[in-house]
């Protein structure tokens, strides 16, 4: 049987990091037995599934042995999406039913499940400007209603989906926090055993808004299209990105312990279960110090940045032609002197 390791995130522990190093490796990586498969087109559905769902099924399974050429030099083949866990905005309520479709769909192959945690307030928080990143308008106090609910980023509960579908000796459980101090794709490389991976030179770029571009992103998501919106957010990378020094927070620290303590005996759980027993290994403890009320603060160099970033991009000649279309829009103004500026 086909050995495939399937990485199923989750959301905001680095899953891009690690698809971009395994596809830039993958051909290389048939030198030591391993090979990264495409994944299906179909599986974002997984994101989104309340129900089991046999045409998913179907056409999983057929697009995923399209994708794996077999070779006699390969003893493994690896896959990489978040979407196959569920939907992060509820925090994986439906992670039993993304389980059984994923089970079903892979039934032909010997499969290990690699999963990533982040622990539960840092994942919000990162899940809210992500969504601000790709054009929502929502508010932080709104986004997080979602997670107030019990069975929300209970991973106790989601590991239990996966395991009743794989057995626990299947699942790869790690600390996404702990991955981070010794490098992704470092601590990704020892699970497939690739040393390859520890090569990978291609980095994407997605620097991290300050709070005041977060802010500015949120405002203007609602009246642009979605290349305005992409233009948008590449300016506000470039001239108001999140420092390494700065730090700030959408939870108050009264808040953030009381969100926390309902995830004690769950992560505790966890912890027993796949990490020896020592919950730090798991999680590092909450830093309280950073409070949710800091004002965003822009300076005129920041303002004077981002409109110099914009007028680099912009078509000038297309900028001059919608200016004066809004003018011609306006009746009372006549355009015989203001079209000679142009």
């Amino acid at each position: 049987m086909v050995k495939l390791y399937i990485h199923i995130g989750s959301h905001k522990t680095g899953s891009t990091t690690i698809q971009h190093g395994l596809k830039e490796k993958s051909k290389d990586g048939m030198k030591e037995g391993w090979r990264y498969v495409k994944t299906p087109k179909c599986v974002k559905q997984l994101m989104w599934a309340h129900e089991y769902n046999t045409t998913l099924v179907d056409n999983f399974k057929k697009a995923l042995k399209k994708n794996i050429k077999l070779h006699n030099e390969i003893s493994h083949y690896v896959m990489s999406s978040e979407f196959i866990m569920g939907n992060p905005d509820n925090g994986y309520k439906n992670s039993a039913i993304a389980a059984k479709i994923l089970r079903k769909a892979t039934e032909e192959y010997d499969v290990s499940i690699i999963i990533y945690l982040r622990r539960q307030d840092d994942f919000v928080e990162s899940m809210y400007t992500q969504n601000i990143h790709q054009g929502r308008t929502i508010d932080f106090n709104t986004f997080f209603e979602a997670f107030k609910v019990d069975e929300a980023l209970d991973y106790r509960r989601i590991l239990n989906d996966f395991e009743l579908e794989f057995d626990k000796e299947n699942l790869i459980v790690k600390s996404y926090h702990a991955a981070s101090k010794v490098g992704l794709l470092n601590d990704f490389s020892e699970v497939i055993g690739s040393r390859l991976l520890l090569e990978s030179t291609r980095k994407r770029s997605n620097p991290s808004y300050s709070k005041s571009a977060l802010e500015i992103a949120r405002i203007c998501n609602p009246h642009l299209h979605k290349k305005d919106r992409r233009k948008m957010r590449t300016s506000l990378q470039a001239s108001m990105m999140k420092k390494k020094e700065e730090s700030f927070s959408f939870l108050s620290p009264d808040l953030r312990e009381k969100f926390l303590i309902k995830y004690i005996a769950s992560n505790k759980a966890v912890s027993e279960r796949f990490f020896g027993g020592d919950l730090s290994r798991l999680f590092p403890l909450a830093n309280n110090s950073v409070t949710e009320e800091t004002p965003a603060q822009i300076t005129n160099e920041q303002v004077a940045t981002l409109i110099l970033n914009i007028l680099k991009k912009e078509d000038k000649e297309n900028l001059f032609s919608r200016v004066r279309k809004f003018l011609a829009s306006l009746r009372n103004i006549k355009l015989n002197k203001v079209t000679r500026l142009y």
